[in-house]
């Protein structure tokens, strides 16, 4: 039995730290944080198992979930945001590239920059609300 590439595991590690941070972060966005920490959690589930790349259970199912609401809730919440519009085209492409031209062996790394893109919208929106937050206590 081969093992996959833990890529896709240890950035979903970092996906779950990153959604505690902004559910902790971004009090007044806690539906979001609800959401994205699930998001985290799933991820983390699905992509522990490392003997095969795909496998098609409860935790796979209910990682897709996770990720249609995800991005449904996300897209009604930040539509006009061109950071959002910008993540959605690149992930869309990977998805794209990882289940048509993408080696069997190399799915995992650019899986894993699914993730990377999302924790990095993740930390994007804590620093602009904090941003936004201390322009408006030096008013």
């Amino acid at each position: 039995m081969s093992i996959c590439k833990n890529n896709s595991y240890i950035s979903s590690i970092i996906l779950l730290l990153t959604s505690i941070l902004y559910l902790y972060l971004l009090n007044e966005k806690w539906y979001l944080g609800v959401i994205v920490l699930l998001l985290g959690l799933t991820s983390v589930k699905h992509h522990s198992r490392l003997d095969k790349w795909i496998i098609r259970d409860l935790w796979c199912y209910l990682d897709l979930l996770m990720v249609f609401i995800f991005f449904c809730t996300f897209s009604f919440n930040f539509k006009n945001d061109i950071k959002w519009i910008l993540l959605i085209l690149l992930s869309i492409t990977l998805y794209i590239y990882i289940n048509y031209f993408c080696i069997e062996e190399e799915k995992p790394f650019y899986h894993s920059l699914i993730h990377y893109l999302v924790i990095f919208f993740l930390i994007s929106d804590i620093y602009l609300n904090y941003r936004k937050e201390v322009v408006n206590n030096s008013l």
